[in-house]
């Protein structure tokens, strides 16, 4: 076991000092011997985000002495996890063809003569003239093709010399098929999330390690995934925050008397108390852009700004208010709608039927700018998918806008 660690910890150092971004990146992954996979592979070991890439050490063993090889099997894991591998394949039906796909992408960036006869390339499958640095979803498409024109004559012998490359490949277990065996899909969306950022903290944290010769040394298709990673690292407004400052903010404060607070100045007459109002007019786009989870999300925060004292109206709208309803910290069980957008509506019941000290609009910003103009103060909730600041139709919305994120 200590020697296998110890054979990768040196091709870690090979790494660094002949292709820098690959050692550094392995460097960080913590090692872990797992003989119940055939070979190797990078996977999330728990809900924290932890990467490790996991080694079966008879297999390391019996390559000893190609050190070549060493390398190139560790670059082509490390590929996958760059270019996030793992969050696409719940995006295609047949896994074992995204696999194929997948590693035809990585494997167009190692040497050719580092990779093991048998390994995926441009010409394992010579008829479908597949082109170079394509996306996984390109060569998907390509081997697919292959699969059906061929599948329903799967039980003769093959005639096509790709598909009697295809189909054995096909057929074989899963996890014998290649490293993917630890590749399952994540549970959720926040899972997804982890992941990604996982991958693009240690990417961003490799890259600025790197000079500007190195990493413009790169291939271009990894360039341009790391940029990617770069862009994900970007520190984000914290949503939640916003909401709540907005939300506090926007109370109105109120002098009333009290005969429980006598005037300091004369016994006998009321004094005065301080009291606090906040009423919030809460609208949900119900058009069916928004998923699940930011639903959830969203009315978890609702109900910390509940519990503060706040009177809260929830309207549910697309083109059109179709539901209304006090809060009363409960989430609703389904939300209706399904139509377009159209926010004048709910502006229109705000400024006429039910005088809000602020409105909070939980949207994905998709609509045309609304001609009703608020007369309270407004938050645009912007869920994950929707408009961006970069945008004419952020720009043009009236008040607060803050962009979820997690």
């Amino acid at each position: 076991m200590s020697q296998v660690l110890d054979s990768i910890s040196k091709a870690s150092i090979q790494l660094i000092l002949n292709e820098p971004f690959y050692g550094h990146v392995l460097s960080v992954l913590a090692k872990k011997i797992n003989n119940d996979i055939p070979t190797l592979c990078i996977t999330m070991a728990d809900s924290s985000g932890r990467v490790e890439l996991h080694i079966n050490d008879s297999f390391w063993q019996k390559m000893s002495g190609r050190q070549a090889y060493h390398v190139s099997l560790l670059k082509h894991e490390l590929l996958h996890f760059v270019f996030k591998h793992l969050l696409m394949m719940s995006n295609y039906q047949h896994a074992m063809i995204f696999n194929i796909a997948a590693d035809i992408v990585v494997n167009q960036l190692i040497p050719r003569d580092h990779l093991p006869e048998s390994a995926l390339a441009l010409d394992t499958f010579a008829s479908l003239e597949l082109e170079a640095d394509q996306s996984v979803k390109y060569y998907y498409d390509k081997v697919l093709s292959l699969y059906h024109e061929n599948i329903s004559d799967a039980s003769s012998e093959p005639d096509n010399p790709d598909w009697q490359t295809l189909k054995p490949l096909l057929d074989q277990h899963p996890q014998s098929a290649g490293t993917h065996e630890l590749w399952p899909p994540l549970k959720s969306g926040s899972q997804e999330q982890i992941f990604k950022n996982a991958v693009d903290a240690v990417v961003s944290q490799v890259a600025h390690k790197l000079t500007t010769t190195q990493l413009s040394s790169l291939p271009c298709s990894l360039q341009q995934q790391i940029s990617l990673s770069l862009n994900g690292t970007k520190a984000h407004v914290n949503w939640r925050r916003v909401l709540r400052l907005f939300t506090n903010n926007s109370s109105k404060t109120f002098m009333k008397n009290s005969i429980r607070r006598a005037s300091r100045r004369y016994a006998t007459v009321p004094g005065n108390k301080v009291t606090k109002r906040n009423r919030l007019l809460v609208v949900i786009d119900t058009s069916g852009s928004i998923g699940k989870i930011e639903y959830e999300v969203f009315f978890s925060e609702l109900y910390h700004i509940y519990k503060t004292g706040a009177q809260i109206r929830v309207l549910e709208c697309d083109t059109e208010i179709t539901r209304n309803y006090d809060y009363r910290g409960a989430p609703p069980e389904t939300v209706s709608g399904g139509g377009g957008t159209d926010f004048n509506a709910p502006l229109a019941y705000a400024n006429t039927q039910w005088s809000a000290d602020a409105i909070i609009y939980f949207t994905d910003g998709y609509a045309a700018t609304p001609e009703v103009k608020p007369r309270s103060s407004m938050l645009w909730v912007i869920s994950r998918d929707g408009i961006t600041a970069d945008t004419e139709l952020w720009n043009s919305l009236p008040g607060k806008k803050v962009k979820i994120n997690f």
